[in-house]
């Protein structure tokens, strides 16, 4: 699928009848069997978050959030990504059945970036740690993400991990 599709996807999504070709950042990060496609778009100073299925374009965006951003899918529908909460920080969620559901990994943690999503529902990603500019650490979901998640996070800092296999 073309840049300019996408981009005249993205504006319609939007309430656009047309639109001048901008440089507009739209990126395309997770893809399921079916074609499905998820990522994001932006508009003006606000991060929308894209999906593309059957030839239609949905905008997603977490309730109370500044930003969206979706980053995987599974071949079950389920979402996952992370969004900028107007009250601070980033939290990471999964979108099922309409749902979100927020979540963030244990500790002294700024920020929680959910990048891909097995179709066990186990969500990889990586955290960027408090006073510790900069570290960054892998974790990954030993279930679906819920308050009473378990997660790994290696002891390593500076990991990110993207995608994860079915266990």
């Amino acid at each position: 699928m073309g840049f300019s599709l996408m981009l005249l996807l993205f504006a319609r999504s939007l309430g656009a009848d047309s639109f001048t070709l901008t440089p507009l950042p739209l990126i395309a990060h997770g893809l399921d069997n079916t074609g499905q496609i998820v990522g994001y778009g932006v508009a003006g100073e606000t991060t929308y978050g894209l999906l593309y299925s059957q030839g239609r374009t949905s905008t997603l965006f977490v309730p109370g959030s500044s930003n969206t951003l979706l980053f995987g899918i599974n071949n079950i529908g389920q979402i996952t990504g992370y969004y900028d909460a107007h009250t601070g920080g980033t939290h990471s969620f999964v979108y099922a059945n309409g749902q979100f559901t927020s979540f963030d990994t244990p500790g002294n943690v700024a920020a929680t970036y959910a990048q891909g999503i097995n179709d066990s529902g186990q969500v990889v990603g990586y955290r960027e740690r408090y006073l510790r500019s900069g570290e960054l650490q892998a974790f990954s979901t030993t279930a679906a993400p819920t308050e009473q998640s378990r997660y790994k996070v290696p002891a390593r800092p500076t990991q990110k991990a993207w995608t994860m296999r079915a266990t």
